[in-house]
């Protein structure tokens, strides 16, 4: 009885346990039907944030989809999305990201859905995930994952420590960043993210000693600057895009003048880009008035910049920002201020006549004048007139040091030509000094006429002191009372005649200086400038090549320095002395080089000996010396005189190929050299300038009365955020609407493509635009439209002319005149 009834109720729990299974699966499908019937309703209305996948298209308009967080269609979507990961459902979540990603069927989303799957027990694949989502390019994606991090915000911040497809030092801001995608840039900034910018690698802080130096470091320092370089990351991350660009692109030209050419290409790149985005933001500005009010602010500017015109455009030049200051906006405010008052010269030429005989013939005066008077001579302050005076007193200069040839080196006029000359030497010295502790030395020496100016500066220095040291008496020796005869080699006057002819032939070279501003010619003169460092580099190569073959020429020859042969025994004594020392040594293989050295020079004899007393010479070291010259004739001729020649031709071809570059930059350089206020005055009268000006600075008698308030500093800059913030605008707009225009005609030549970027918008799916404008190519559609319409064209022409030749014989034939056939109604209008 015991075991039926415990039967019965085992039977009874069967049942019940059972019909539970049934009621709960039941209601678990309950459950799922209403869920997806639920999401399908959201998933409809979130198919408005997908974009379509049009690709990069090279013309045409775009669009863009405004995104906003507060939307309760995402807010609903977003819950959904994190109920999904946690109840681990791959279906909903697929259902989910396809909704807002464009072509999820290739398997990208699957990869994000397993890390997702995994994050709830491993945090590095939820990283994964979000570095996944960030290369996808897909903002709702990036938020959708951003709000699994609601209960660890901080671990979003970081990378991940072991993944296969990303460094552990790649954290999600520096991913963005480098590739270009605006909208998730700006996700990325707005919850705090942040990039740490590394130290220079000559730093010597106390973190940077106690960092080994290893390739894992050098690759970060190049990832982060990939990341800040951006356009993304320039736009969004700084206050000032200007001023971070050419901070920026000075830092990369100290990497790439300190790195040990592991990735020394990388930083060229990342450079060229960025002079590239600078050009596209001058060009942004589309009036002169918003142009003018970014070159004029004056914030992160020098205070030597800041008395200038425009200092923002001395910042780019003085970065050297090549690309940005060819540009038109550039161009045209540096003609505007280099001509100031003059810009209508042209116009009137006696005007013109006039102002030109007042800067050539009242110069001194005018000068001398301003510089009491505390400029009030107007035509003194414009650049332009400071440039014709200048070249006027240069001029001079020329002529004075023709004139001398006609005087005696002791006679009165002699001295009065020499004391004009130093005069102006020592007044062109102190004006480049201030230019050298303006701008620095490394930017004083790129410009190669700066180069000449110290050489000629050095050979004038020398030979004025060692014209000095010639008058002052002596009791050894006076070279007044002494015919030149007996004068000693290193006399102080024959120094002072061979620094001082240096520095006139160098001086006189300077007339390239002024013609790199005519258009004719200028691009000439630039290029050979440009050439002249090569030159130099190889002379280098062949000094040393020279001095090596002169030892060892030279170590074979001295045994026999003292030996004397006669080729006829009643004949005089002959001695080799082509090699008897390094000296001339070194000499005669240098003019060996332009073919005045024969065979002969390299036969030495021993001396006279034998029966007949006939000189003897030794075969082994004469072999030796005339293979060592063979070779040395071999390398400096055939290797580096063809070498030099044909990297010649190749740099003057890639000058040539950028002569318009060159020229427009080399330009904007001799303008700015001009707005400086060592210019005002051309030497020998800046001297008085300068003295009188540097006095007033130190005893505060020219204090500024017109310095401007914090008011006027503070619509200044919002005047300049307002200008910029219409620029973002533009460039933004630039991503969608892809057009030819005269802005971006100047990229057509680009050789390579930029990386592809997306603007910043509020949009769900930013896409991928290319950041430069291309010739469009023809597609085989447009191609056969074409050809139908020239097909239709001709066949147009002939039906008119036949309907012609039929209605001129109907008219020949009655004799009566009708009207001509209308046009046919396939003919293009």
């Amino acid at each position: 009885m015991a075991d039926s009834n415990n039967s019965v109720f085992a039977d009874i729990f069967k049942l019940y346990f059972f019909l539970k299974k049934k009621v709960s699966l039941a209601f678990k499908l309950t459950l799922v039907a209403s869920h997806r019937k639920t999401f399908s309703t959201l998933r409809e209305k979130l198919f408005k944030f997908k974009y379509p996948e049009i690709g990069d298209r090279e013309e045409g308009y775009d669009g863009h989809y405004e995104w906003n967080s507060d939307d309760p269609i995402i807010l609903e979507a977003i819950h959904d999305f994190q109920t999904a990961v946690r109840t681990r459902n791959p279906t909903l979540l697929l259902d989910i990201l396809s909704s807002i990603v464009a072509g999820g069927e290739d398997g990208r989303l699957n990869a994000v859905i397993n890390l997702l799957i995994d994050s709830l027990t491993s945090e590095e694949s939820l990283k994964e995930a979000l570095l996944v989502a960030i290369t996808i390019g897909s903002r709702p994606m990036v938020e959708f994952i951003l709000s699994l991090y609601n209960k660890f915000p901080y671990l979003e911040r970081n990378g991940c420590s072991n993944s296969p497809n990303f460094s552990p030092h790649m954290t999600p801001l520096m991913l963005a960043a480098i590739m270009n995608h605006f909208s998730i840039v700006h996700c990325l900034l707005l919850r705090g993210h942040s990039i740490p910018i590394p130290h220079y690698p000559t730093c010597e802080c106390y973190v940077c000693k106690r960092i080994t130096v290893s390739t894992r470091s050098n690759i970060r320092t190049v990832d982060i600057m990939r990341a800040i370089s951006s356009e993304a990351y320039l736009w969004l991350a700084t206050d000032d895009v200007f001023a971070s660009c050419c901070s920026i692109s000075k830092d990369l030209k100290f990497l790439i003048s300190h790195d040990g050419i592991e990735f020394i290409e990388v930083y060229r790149v990342l450079e060229a880009n960025v002079q590239r985005f600078m050009a596209r933001l001058s060009d942004m500005a589309w009036r002169s008035e918003e142009f003018n009010a970014l070159m004029a602010s004056k914030n992160h500017c020098e205070t030597v910049m800041e008395k200038m015109s425009s200092p923002r455009i001395q910042m780019a030049l003085n970065c050297q920002m090549k690309q940005f200051a060819c540009t038109a906006n550039v161009q045209t405010t540096m003609k505007s201020i280099f001509r100031a008052d003059w810009y209508n010269i042209g116009n009137n030429r006696k005007r013109d006549l006039w102002r030109y005989c007042r800067c050539m013939m009242l110069f001194p005066f005018t000068s001398i004048c301003n510089t009491f008077s505390k400029s009030n001579f107007r035509h003194v302050l414009i650049p332009f007139s400071r440039y014709v005076s200048h070249l006027v007193t240069y001029l001079l200069f020329l002529l004075a040091v023709i004139v001398r040839l006609f005087f005696k080196s002791d006679s009165l006029g002699s001295y009065i030509i020499d004391g004009y000359l130093y005069a102006y030497i020592l007044g062109y010295t102190v004006e480049k000094l201030i230019m050298l502790q303006r701008i620095g030395y490394s930017l004083f020496v790129q410009c190669w006429w700066r180069v000449y100016d110290l050489l000629m500066i050095t050979a004038c220095l020398i030979s004025l002191f060692c014209f000095i040291a010639s008058k002052i008496e002596r009791e050894a020796f006076d070279s007044t009372k002494v015919d030149r005869a007996n004068w000693p080699s290193f006399d102080c006057r024959l120094m002072y005649e061979v620094s001082f002819a240096i520095a006139c032939v160098i001086g006189m070279s300077k007339i390239f200086y002024y013609m790199q501003l005519l258009n004719g010619i200028g691009g000439s003169v630039i290029s050979v400038g440009k050439c002249v460092g090569k030159v130099y580099t190889y002379l280098i190569i062949m000094l040393i090549v020279i001095c090596s073959f002169s030892v060892g020429l030279n170590i074979l020859t001295s045994p026999y320095n003292s030996r004397v042969y006669r080729d006829d025994p009643a004949g005089p004594g002959t001695a080799s002395v082509h090699y008897g020392s390094l000296a001339p040594s070194i000499k005669n293989l240098f003019w060996s080089v332009f073919g005045y050295l024969g065979p002969s020079t390299y036969h030495y004899s021993v001396g006279n000996a034998g029966p007949d007393n006939s000189p003897v010479s030794h075969i082994l070291q004469t072999t030796s010396l005339e293979i060592l010259a063979a070779v040395y004739h071999g390398i400096i001729i055939i290797t580096l005189m063809n070498l030099m020649t044909s990297l010649l031709v190749k740099k003057a071809d890639e000058i040539l190929d950028n002569e318009e570059l060159e020229f427009k930059y080399t330009r904007a350089i001799i303008y700015s050299e001009f707005f400086s206020w060592e210019k005002i005055s051309p030497p020998p009268f800046n001297l008085i300038h300068i003295f009188f000006s540097t006095g007033r600075h130190f005893m505060d008698l020219n204090k500024k009365k017109n310095q401007e308030d914090a008011n006027v500093m503070r619509m200044n800059n919002v005047k300049f955020m307002e200008t910029l913030r219409i620029i973002f605008d533009r460039f933004c707009a630039s991503k969608e609407c892809k057009y030819r225009s005269v802005w971006r005609s100047e990229y057509d030549k680009e050789l390579h493509r930029l990386a592809h970027v997306q603007y910043l918008i509020s949009n769900p799916n930013p896409r991928s635009v290319d950041n430069t404008y291309y010739q469009p190519k023809k597609r085989k559609e447009d191609e056969k439209s074409n050809k139908k319409l020239n097909y239709e064209r001709k066949r147009c022409r002939k039906q008119q002319e036949n309907d012609e030749n039929n209605n001129n014989n109907r008219n020949d034939y009655n004799g009566i005149a009708t009207p001509m056939p209308e046009q046919s109604s396939y003919a293009p209008n």
